[in-house]
Order: structure tokens, then sequence, then C-alpha cells
């Protein structure tokens, strides 16, 4: 199949919020994404980018044209140019040649913004202002409850009860999986209960953990 040449533009274009997405996928928590869903957050944060680096060049052309009613500097140096004419332009005129330097930049800016993106959703910032301030969502953030509830600041060190293997563990939480795939976790400095958690079978530095859904539970002692 013959990939159009406006197609290829639309892919160089939007190459920022292709990396920004993989980023911020790899950083954060989540669900597998769809197509649909990966490509408008792609071009939301392509778009988001490009933004972000019209406000930089518009910045910069302020304080040129400050130098040079200031200082003289001479107007030759006063970038005049405006990112989102070139950015439509490459789009949809054919001639009009795609700005390497637009694309680099803002590469770079696609970067440096999935971390900020990973921290504000990995923080819940802008969920703790609709939920606190506006009073408008009872969302936790996370995409299920294990989620939440393995994320909460207090849980640390757990009891998990295993009905298959009819064993219980107790160890502090290392890592554990993302909501939607297998139920795996990593515990260390682990104790191994018999089911009632009355008798220490044995002790482990560390353990892995795949649990089957409805024959498991995680409980926090009371401290």
């Amino acid at each position: 199949m013959e990939i159009s040449d406006l197609a290829i533009r639309i892919i160089i274009v939007l190459t920022p919020g292709f990396l920004t997405t993989l980023l911020f996928r790899y950083f954060s928590t989540h669900k597998e994404y769809t197509n649909f869903y990966f490509f408008v957050l792609s071009a939301v944060f392509g778009l988001s980018n490009y933004m972000i680096l019209e406000v930089f060049y518009q910045l910069v052309h302020a304080v040129k044209i400050s130098l040079h009613i200031f200082f003289g500097v001479p107007e030759g140096y006063i970038h005049d140019g405006r990112l989102f004419v070139g950015l439509w332009e490459s789009l949809v005129d054919r001639t009009f040649v795609v700005n390497s330097e637009e694309i680099f930049y803002s590469s770079v800016i696609a970067i440096l913004s999935s971390f900020l993106y990973t921290y504000v959703y990995q923080r819940k910032i802008l969920l703790r202002f609709a939920n606190r301030v506006l009073h408008i969502t009872n969302k936790s953030g996370d995409d299920d409850i294990w989620s939440h509830y393995l994320n909460s600041d207090n849980v640390e060190w757990v009891w998990i009860r295993d009905y298959n293997q009819s064993l219980t563990y107790f160890g502090k939480i290392e890592a554990f999986s993302d909501s939607g795939s297998k139920r795996e976790l990593f515990l260390s400095d682990v104790s191994v209960y018999s089911l009632s958690g009355r008798k220490v079978l044995y002790t482990l530095n560390s353990v892995y953990l795949s649990l089957t859904d409805g024959m498991y539970s995680i409980e926090q002692p009371f401290y």
C-alpha cells in the first residue's frame, strides 16, 4: 500500500506527540491503549508541544525586539517567524518544506513534557483539584481498586492470603503489576504462614506471586 505524501507529513509533524505518548505510557501505569486513543492522545500531546514551542519563540521574539529598541541590536537578528504558520502550511501545501528545526525542538520539549505529564498523573494533581476544590468527582484516579489500594501511601507491609495454595504471605511490597494485567506482586522480607496466619512455615528474602482473581485477599496489619 502506497503512503501518500500528506500522510508522511502528518506522521513527521506528529512525531513529538508520539514521543510524549510513548514515554508517558512507559513511565505511568495504564491499561492498554486502543489505536484510536493512542492517535488522539498523540495529537493532543503533539499540539501542546508545538504550543509550548510557539510561546518560547514569541518570548525570544519579544526579547529581541526589546534589545533592538533599547540597545540598537540590528533588526536582522529578530526572529519574525511563527511556528503555527509553518506547522499548518506543511500539512496543506505540498511545496512547503517541513521545518526540521521545529520538529527537533518540539521533540526535545516532548521528552521534558512527558516527565511533567507523568508527575501530574501519578500525583493525581488535576483529580485532587477537581475532587477537593471543585467537588465535581469522587473518582480515585486509578484504573481500578487494585491500583488504588497498592498505590496508597500507607500501604507498605501487607498480608497476602492465597486461597489456591492455602498459604499466607507477610512482607513488604516492592512492586506490583499494572491494572488490567496479571495480578503479580513482588514482596521482600517475607514470612510464609499457613492460611490462618497462626503458624510460621518458613521465611524468605523475597518472593514473586502470581495471584488468581477471586482467590486471594490483601490485608494491612493494624499499627
